[in-house]
C-alpha cells in the first residue's frame, strides 16, 4: 500500500543543482538568442525577460509552500522567453528554442542530484526516498517494483508545473519540463532505466515514474 507524500528535501545539493542549473541556462538563453536574434535582438528579448520578471510575472499571487516557491523559481525563466520570443518568432520556433533552453537546463540540475545514485539503491525504497524528495514540483509516493529487474515505483498525483502552467497560460511548456527525464536517464548519464506510460502533463491520472536499474536483486 502507498502511504503519504514524501517530504520535500530541500538540502544543501538541491540548492547547489539549481544555481548549477540557473547559470547554464542563462549561458545557453543567450547563446540561442544571439545566433537565431543577432546581439540586438537578443538584447530586446533578455529586457522584455527582465522588465517581466521586475513586475512580477509570469505567475499570479505569491508562492503558497516551499515547493510551490521553487517550482516557480525553476520555470519562471522559460515561461518568460518564450512569451517574449512567440511575437518575434511564432509559436512553433519559440516552442522549439525554449525547449533547447528547458533540456539543457533540466539535465544540468539532475546530473549533479542523480550522478552518485548507486544503481543498487533504485532498487531500495528507503534509499531513494531522499533523492526522490528533491524533486520538488513532485507529490507522490514510492513502492518497490516487482520484475526482472526489480526497481521502485513513483507514482506522482500532484505535479506543480502543470498548475503553474496552466496558471500562466503556459501549459504547452509542460510536456518539455516531462521530456528532460528521458533526456537524462539515458546511458550517457546513467545505467538507471526509465519508464513513465502516464503523464499529468499528457492528461493523464498521475505519472507513474518506474526505475530499474541492472544488477542483482537486492535480498
Amino acid at each position: 500500500m502507498s502511504g503519504p507524500s514524501l517530504p520535500l528535501v530541500d538540502d544543501a545539493p538541491l540548492r547547489a543543482a539549481m544555481r548549477a542549473s540557473e547559470r547554464a541556462g542563462a549561458l545557453l538563453a543567450l547563446q540561442l538568442l544571439r545566433r537565431r536574434l543577432g546581439a540586438l535582438g537578443a538584447a530586446r528579448v533578455l529586457g522584455a525577460v527582465a522588465a517581466a520578471s521586475l513586475r512580477g510575472e509570469p505567475f499570479p499571487g505569491r508562492p503558497v509552500d516551499a515547493r510551490d516557491r521553487l517550482t516557480r523559481r525553476q520555470a519562471a525563466g522559460p515561461v518568460l522567453v518564450w512569451r517574449a520570443l512567440r511575437p518575434r518568432l511564432g509559436d512553433a520556433e519559440a516552442l522549439a528554442l525554449t525547449r533547447e533552453l528547458v533540456l539543457a537546463a533540466g539535465v544540468r540540475f539532475l546530473a549533479p542530484l542523480l550522478a552518485r545514485l548507486d544503481p543498487a539503491e533504485v532498487r531500495d525504497v528507503a534509499a531513494l526516498r531522499p533523492f526522490a524528495g528533491r524533486f520538488f514540483n513532485a507529490e507522490g509516493t514510492l513502492e518497490r517494483l516487482e520484475g526482472d529487474p526489480p526497481g521502485v515505483l513513483f507514482t506522482v498525483h500532484r505535479c506543480r508545473f502543470v498548475e503553474l502552467l496552466d496558471a500562466a497560460d503556459a501549459r504547452p511548456l509542460a510536456p518539455l519540463f516531462c521530456e528532460v527525464d528521458a533526456a537524462f536517464f539515458r546511458p550517457a548519464y546513467t545505467p538507471i532505466r526509465l519508464e513513465r506510460p502516464s503523464t499529468l502533463a499528457a492528461g493523464g491520472p498521475i505519472c507513474d515514474f518506474r526505475f530499474r536499474a541492472p544488477g542483482p536483486s537486492a535480498e
